[in-house]
């Protein structure tokens, strides 16, 4: 089997709620060898991998100063690379520190805190990113190691976050 990524790149304008311009990058893995063209599209939510987006805007120093949202909340996964999980190796290692039998990364450390988030709470104290990349994460290892995904759902079930 031979699997190759393919990437889509979106240049997003400003609109009336949002005004900042970006890119929005959409990477998938897909299978060769998979007839099924709907299934590895960039489209699909099967095939998808990996998405960001990645904002311009300006920066501006007053927000240094606001205290308002200093709220406690887990690590979450925002802009790591999880383009490596395609590297079986790679994902064996992360999937092992997830059930805590081989020890972990900053990556799998991350991955130990959000995942509960995620399971238990649907994630709602994540950003729209940290969530959609955390969901992309957990429905890949679902489809593609499912053996692995019921050694973890139960570690994580129920567990709380703080």
């Amino acid at each position: 089997m031979i699997t190759v990524i393919v990437s889509h790149a979106t240049f997003i304008r400003s609109t009336n709620f949002d005004d900042r311009t970006g890119i929005d990058i959409h990477l998938v893995k897909r299978d060769v060898n998979d007839v099924n063209d709907d299934e590895n599209s960039v489209e699909s939510n099967e095939g998808f991998f990996y998405g960001i987006t990645h904002f311009f805007q300006h920066h501006d120093k007053k927000d240094d100063d606001d205290d308002d949202d200093d709220e406690e909340k887990p690590d979450f996964i925002t802009t790591f690379d999880i383009l490596k999980l395609l590297d079986e190796q790679y994902a064996m290692q992360q999937f092992y520190c997830v059930i805590n039998e081989d020890p972990c990364d900053e990556v799998g450390i991350r991955l130990k805190a959000t995942i509960p988030e995620e399971i238990n709470r649907n994630c709602e104290r994540c950003t729209s990113t940290e969530s959609s990349n955390i969901r992309r994460i957990l429905n890949y290892v679902k489809k593609h190691y499912p053996q692995f995904w019921k050694r973890v759902e139960p570690i994580y079930k129920n567990k709380s976050t703080a």
